[in-house]
């Protein structure tokens, strides 16, 4: 009787053991489940991207594809799975498995997706790479014939700084890189340009100047300064009072970074960071209005107000750039170029500078990059000046204003000035291209010629500066067929 007491108390405990594994089993399933982020809008900081959102429903497949895509993503607990996952495969089986990051030689970490095929040299595109080429060599005739200054920074990739590290399972096709012919292109087209790569291979025979692990995408503050040290050194041609930066401007510590950058990676490295001793920059926000829709940052030299005005469009390689240039300018016009180099003609005229800096780095040559997107370089307005030594009609055109009358009104109280009205020719129609003079500046409006509800529609923004020192305005209209100029029409600028 005991024994079978015994036996039912064995086979009762097993039975509970089973049922709470079982329950235990479902609860794992379940609560990731229960914990699905259902927010709007979510950005995942691992992966760097924003999550799918909820699919449609609708019949089909779609359904079901996107529906597996949103639970894969929004998952409760994803990002400590994804964390535990990585660290096994470090630790274990030295892989590193991240959705932007790779493993190559000795540790170093490099970017994987395009960043292979732009090394394998599998991506070349020659009339791709020639309509780039044209376009940098476009942007610097136009500013050429607007009398300022261009310099193209073109900054090498970590993967061909430190290609011995490249993992040696990839192989490379041909001897040469897009990056390489694209120089030779601009070589040939006599675009003024830096390339540091042969600067870069002796600097890191004694400096890491790009992090072994650490943000595998960028330079570090060592590379930072041979780098902005190489632009001066290139701006001294135009500019020969431009004093070199170096190390002694600086004060130079090490911090150490625990995991890469938008992921959970764990690492462990010391990195130099560079603070400059004495800055003499201050960021203003005179022209929030304008700017503040556009990534634009603009620094102001208040001790040095004589000297020249840089415009830098740059991507991510180019953060604290103020201390690398304030000394040395009287304004930097800072530009996040990916969405804005485009517009670099509304920015010119704006800003007045004496010479503009276009910076970017190897891997955005590309198609599917913003910057070089073939819609980008399209859709660029760069006015020619050329039109405005055409012959001169004694014909008048009609010009007027929006909500004004035969005067441009300029307040004290603003720092902007946005002028916008329409301008036809004597007939009514559209002309090819308007041009404004204020003082000895001529400016390039934005007019449209080719939509029929904003027929002959013309508009700009003006700092205020530029007209307090001005009587009066005047605009040159060119010919639809753009071979006449038509006599220009002037009004008095008031100062309110």
């Amino acid at each position: 009787m005991e024994l079978r007491v015994n036996t039912m108390r064995v086979k009762n405990n097993r039975n509970f053991i089973n049922s709470l594994f079982i329950a235990c089993f479902f609860l794992i399933l379940l609560v990731p489940i229960l914990l699905i982020n259902r927010g709007k809008n979510q950005v995942s900081e691992i992966d760097n991207r924003k999550l799918v959102e909820f699919p449609a429903l609708k019949i089909g497949t779609g359904f079901r594809k996107g529906f597996e895509s949103y639970l894969s993503d929004r998952i409760g607990f994803r990002v400590e799975m994804l964390d535990v996952y990585q660290r096994i495969n470090a630790d274990i089986f030295k892989k590193l498995v991240h959705p932007s990051y790779m493993f190559g030689e000795d540790g170093y970490v490099f970017f994987k997706g395009g960043y292979i095929s732009d090394y394998q040299h599998l991506n070349i595109n020659e009339a791709y790479i020639e309509k780039c080429a044209s376009y940098i060599d476009s942007i610097y005739r136009y500013l050429e014939k607007r009398k300022i200054k261009f310099l193209y920074f073109f900054i090498p990739d970590k993967k061909t700084v430190y290609k011995e590290y490249f993992p040696k399972t990839i192989h490379v096709k041909g001897s040469q890189s897009q990056a390489q012919i694209l120089l030779e292109k601009l070589e040939r087209k006599g675009v003024p340009f830096v390339f540091p790569l042969e600067q870069f291979l002796e600097a890191k025979k004694n400096l890491q100047i790009y992090n072994k692990q650490y943000d595998a995408g960028h330079w570090n503050d060592h590379g930072a300064l041979i780098g902005h040290s190489l632009i001066l050194q290139r701006l001294r041609e135009y500019f020969p009072e431009i004093d070199p930066v170096e190390k002694r401007n600086f004060t130079i510590s090490t911090t150490t970074k625990t995991s890469l950058p938008v992921s959970h990676f764990r690492i462990s490295e010391d990195v130099p960071v560079y603070k400059i001793k004495k800055s003499e920059m201050r960021q203003i926000a005179d022209f929030e209005n304008f700017i503040k829709k556009r990534r634009v940052l603009v620094y102001r030299n208040l001790q040095k107000p004589d000297k020249p005005k840089i415009m830098i469009f740059h991507d991510s390689y180019f953060l604290k750039l103020n201390e690398y240039y304030g000394s040395n300018f009287s304004e930097i016009i800072a530009i996040h170029s990916f969405d804005n180099l485009k517009n670099i003609e509304e920015f010119v005229n704006f800003f007045e500078p004496d010479v503009v800096l276009l910076e970017n780095v190897e891997r955005v040559i590309s198609p599917q990059s913003m910057l070089f997107s073939l819609k980008n370089m399209q859709h660029t307005v760069l006015s020619d000046f050329s039109l405005l030594n055409l012959p001169v009609s004694e014909k008048t055109p009609k010009v007027r204003f929006v909500g004004k009358h035969n005067e441009i009104v300029v307040s004290r109280n603003e720092s902007v000035c946005a002028i916008a009205g329409n301008a036809l020719d004597p007939d009514g129609k559209a002309g090819k291209a308007l041009f404004a003079k204020v003082g000895t500046s001529i400016f390039p409006m934005q007019y449209s010629n080719d939509v029929e509800k904003e027929r002959g529609n013309f508009a700009i923004s003006l700092r205020r500066e530029i007209l307090d020192n001005a009587e009066e305005i005047s605009f040159s209209l060119i010919s639809s067929d753009g071979k006449t100029k038509f006599k220009a029409v002037a009004f008095p600028i008031v100062k309110k």
